[in-house]
C-alpha cells in the first residue's frame, strides 16, 4: 500500500526537505540522485528496495567533506526509513527511526488519510515512548550526534588545525614546534605523533580519545560554521568538543524591552522573553528581524551521564548570544562557567574516551 497523498500537513515537514536544495548540491552528483530514486521507489511500494537505496545514500554521505549534508539528510532519511520499514512489517525498527525524527522535529503531525495506518501506528508508538522518556519536546543535538557517522581520519590537518580545542592538549613546546611547519606533510606527521603520544589505550588498534575527539570536531564544523570561520573554533564548537552533546537546548528571545548588554552579561539579570526548545538549534532562524526582538539566547543543559565525573556540579549549563552586531552563538563570559571550562581542560585526555 502506497501513500494515497504526496504532500505533508505541516509545513515544517515540507521545509525539511526543501531545505535540502542547497547542501545536495554541493554534494556528489548521485547523492540527490539517489535521494529522489529512494522517495520514488517508497512512493511505488517499493519498500525493501528504497531501503537498500536510502542505505546507499547514508554510506555516500560518510565521504570526507560531506558531514554537513549528513546532518542535513539525517531527518529525511530517519523518516523514510521508518516508513519502508513501518510497510515492511519491522515494526520496532520503524519505531526507533521515528524516535530520531521526532527528536529533530518534535512537532510534526502525520495525518491518517495521507499515510497508510503502518506507518501512523509506528509514528505514534514512537512518540508515546519519547513522551514516557521525557526526549518528546526535541533533543536535536544529541540525537543528531549519536547517528553521526564522519569518516575516520576525515579532519582536515592544516595550519588551522590547532585552532580548536584540541590546542589543549598540545605542551608549550607542542605548540612551538607547530608554528614552525611549513607544509601540509610535516603537519601530518606531526598529527600522527601527537596522538600516538596521546593514546590512552597504546595496546588497543584504536586510538578511542582521537577517534571520539575528531568526530565532535567534525560535528562542530557540520553544525556551528558560519563565514569564513570552521565551527570547531566558534564558541559552540568548543564547548562541545570538550563536553559532547548537551542533554538538551532551549532558547529565550532577547527583546527590545531589555537593555541589550544587561540581557548579554547573563540570565540572572535578564528578564528574557519565553522559553522554546529548539527543533534544530543551528538551523533556526529565531525571528532576529523583528523590531522587539534584540537577538536570542542559547542555553546548554548538561545533567545526569553528560556532566563529567570530574565535575562536582551535579548540572552545566552554556549560554551562547546571537546578537546584531555582538556576535553568533558568543559565549558569556560568566566567571563560574569560564571555572568549569578551566576544570574540564585540565581533566582532558581519559575521561573522554567513550566507556
Amino acid at each position: 500500500m502506497i501513500p494515497r497523498q504526496r504532500s505533508w500537513r505541516w509545513a515544517v515537514v515540507a521545509s525539511i526537505l526543501i531545505s535540502l536544495a542547497p547542501p545536495l548540491l554541493a554534494a556528489p552528483v548521485e547523492l540527490p540522485a539517489l535521494f529522489q530514486k529512494g522517495k520514488a521507489q517508497f512512493e511505488r511500494g517499493q519498500y525493501t528496495e528504497a531501503l537498500v537505496t536510502f542505505e546507499q545514500v547514508w554510506e555516500i554521505s560518510k565521504r570526507p567533506g560531506l558531514e554537513w549534508d549528513q546532518l542535513q539528510l539525517t531527518p529525511p532519511l530517519a523518516f523514510y526509513r521508518g516508513a519502508c520499514l513501518a510497510m515492511l512489517n519491522r515494526a520496532r525498527e520503524a519505531q526507533t527511526e521515528f524516535e530520531l525524527f521526532l527528536q529533530l522535529r518534535p512537532g510534526t503531525e502525520l495525518n491518517r488519510e495521507t499515510y497508510p495506518d503502518q506507518v501512523v501506528r509506528a509514528f505514534k508508538a514512537a512518540r508515546r515512548s519519547l513522551k514516557k522518556r521525557g526526549l518528546d519536546r526535541g533533543y536535536g543535538l544529541q540525537a543528531l550526534f549519536e547517528r553521526f557517522e564522519p569518516s575516520v581520519g576525515a579532519l582536515p590537518v592544516d595550519e588551522r588545525w590547532d585552532r580548536s580545542a584540541l590546542r589543549f592538549f598540545l605542551s608549550t613546546d607542542q605548540r612551538n614546534a607547530w608554528s614552525r611547519l611549513a607544509d601540509d606533510e610535516a603537519r601530518r606527521r606531526f598529527v600522527e605523533q601527537f596522538w600516538i603520544d596521546l593514546d590512552p589505550t597504546p595496546d588497543t588498534p584504536e586510538n578511542e580519545l582521537r577517534i571520539e575527539l575528531e568526530r565532535r570536531l567534525l560535528f562542530a564544523d557540520a553544525a556551528f560554521s558560519r563565514d569564513t570561520m570552521p565551527g570547531r573554533e566558534t564558541d559552540r564548537g568548543l564547548v562541545f568538543s570538550l563536553l559532547g552533546p548537551p542533554t538538551f537546548v532551549t532558547a529565550a528571545q532577547i527583546t527590545g524591552a531589555e537593555d541589550p548588554i544587561e540581557a548579554i552579561r547573563g540570565p540572572a539579570r535578564s528578564q528574557a522573553g519565553e522559553t522554546f526548545y529548539f527543533e534544530n538549534p543551528f538551523t533556526q532562524d529565531n525571528n532576529l528581524n523583528s523590531d522587539l526582538n534584540q537577538g536570542v539566547r542559547e542555553s546548554w543543559h548538561y545533567r545526569g551521564s553528560h556532566v563529567p565525573d570530574f565535575i562536582a556540579h551535579p548540572t552545566l549549563g552554556f549560554d551562547f548570544i546571537t546578537k546584531s552586531g555582538y556576535g553568533e552563538g558568543v559565549l558569556e563570559r560568566d566567571p563560574k562557567i569560564l571555572g568549569v571550562l578551566a576544570n574540564i581542560v585540565d581533566q582532558l585526555g581519559p575521561s573522554l574516551v567513550p566507556q
